[in-house]
Parts: structure tokens; sequence; C-alpha cells
């Protein structure tokens, strides 16, 4: 699926969403007769945590909390849109707040087995990447589209984009990538530091792709092209799974 709660909803019940009934994004809620991943691992002794940085995840719009003994919200209020109109505008999130609020939760030594499932928003629009990853991929452009919310409304009003401009919207996306992706590798370091990491299953995906362009679609709600749902699957159990092992 292309929107962020029908998507977690299947990676977190292994259902589409005909059957989990999570189908609008931030109305529907997990139909109680699905059970979590959560639910079946705190059934089985597993402490666990939800950890999430946008609101469509709050219990009142996702139904995901259930069978977490922790679930906690680290989105913030995005400077200047108190008073804005649309919902989703009025907040913010950032990977390294998202990944601090995780090893918070670590260093507090929750009883082993561990569940821990970590959402990061910062890879989706608008892109807004602190330095230096916000020029890591284009550092010489001038007077180029800022990936804010500015340029995102101008595309969906029906301004075309110069092919050079796509690309520069295209780096800012990928400088949001490396920015969660070093906050990944900070989680993984804090775990090793913990000692959790050799005995730990890593499992690392998204909910949806972005467009920028392809097929003349844009960003990804109801888009079914490859570039929306074409998602990653990395997992890392070194018991279990043996490095470099690539399966297409």
């Amino acid at each position: 699926f292309s929107q962020t709660n029908p998507s977690h909803a299947s990676v977190l019940t292994g259902m589409y969403p005909a059957t989990h009934k999570v189908q609008v994004h931030g109305v529907d809620k997990v139909s109680p007769s699905v059970a979590t991943l959560a639910e079946v691992l705190a059934g089985n002794g597993y402490t666990t945590a939800g950890i999430y940085s946008w609101p469509s995840f709050d219990p009142a719009m996702s139904g995901l909390e259930r069978g977490f003994t922790t679930y906690r919200g680290v989105y913030t209020e995005a400077p200047g849109q108190h008073e804005q109109q649309d919902f989703w505008r009025k907040w913010t999130a950032r990977a390294d707040l998202t990944t601090d609020a995780a090893l918070q939760w670590l260093n507090g030594n929750p009883p082993t087995p561990l569940f821990l499932w970590l959402h990061y928003q910062d890879p989706h629009y608008p892109y807004t990447t602190p330095p230096p990853f916000d020029t890591m991929y284009d550092p010489n452009c001038q007077n180029c589209p800022d990936g804010g919310w500015d340029t995102i409304d101008r595309i969906q009003a029906g301004e075309r984009l110069s092919e050079t401009d796509i690309g520069r919207m295209v780096a800012k996306y990928d400088g949001a990538i490396s920015f969660t992706d070093r906050e990944i590798g900070r989680l993984l370091e804090g775990l090793k530091q913990d000692s959790l990491l050799d005995n730990a299953a890593v499992v690392v995906t998204a909910d949806h792709g972005e467009s920028f362009g392809d097929n003349g679609r844009w960003f990804h709600p109801l888009i079914l092209y490859n570039s929306v749902l074409r998602v990653p699957l990395t997992i890392r159990y070194p018991p279990a799974v043996p490095q470099g092992l690539v399966i297409d």
C-alpha cells in the first residue's frame, strides 16, 4: 500500500488492508479481531516498545499501540506552523531525536527478550534535513527547490520542474535517507555497546517510497508504481542469516 498507516498495519500484522481494516491513513484503526506482532510477542514474554515520529501512529488514529508496554511519539510542533489549518503540517520530526528516545529506553535496561519497533519519518516530504545532509548530494545549488512545503505545493498545483530541478529534489530526498541511515547506525552502535547486537534480529524496511515525476506522478499517496511500492528489506541476524545473502 502507498500510505503510511495502512502499510505499517500490514507490516505489524502480516495482513492485507482488507483484513486488518486500516484502509484510510490517519482515520482507520486496526481491527480488534487481528493480532499485532507486539501482542504476539508480549504474550510470549517479550518486553515491547514502540517509538514513532509521526502523529498518525497515535492510538486514536492507528490502534497500533496494542501489545506495546511502552508506546511513545517523539514528533514535535513545526516552527511557525501552530496556526496551520492542515493538521499534518503542524508537526515535524528528526531522526536524531528518534534514536535518542530509543537509546534512552534501552539504557533503562528493560527485561529481555526485547521487541523494539522504531519508526523514522525523515525520508518523507517536506525534505527539511539538517546540515550537512541538506547539501550532501547537491552542494553547489543556487536558487533551487528547497524541498519545503512551498515547493511541494507548487508541484502539487501542477508546476513542471526541469530535469535539473527534479535531480535537486531527489538530492534533498537522498540527504534525508543518509541522515536517517546515520541515525540507524547510531542505534546499532548503542545495541553493540549494550552487548545486544550479536543476538538481535535487526530488520529494516519502509512503508513506501517516493515518486519524482515518474509516470507523471509525484510523492506517494495512491500510487501503485514500483517507484513507491518497491521498498528495501534488510535483515541482520548473524546466528541464522548468512552475511551477503541476497534474495530477488
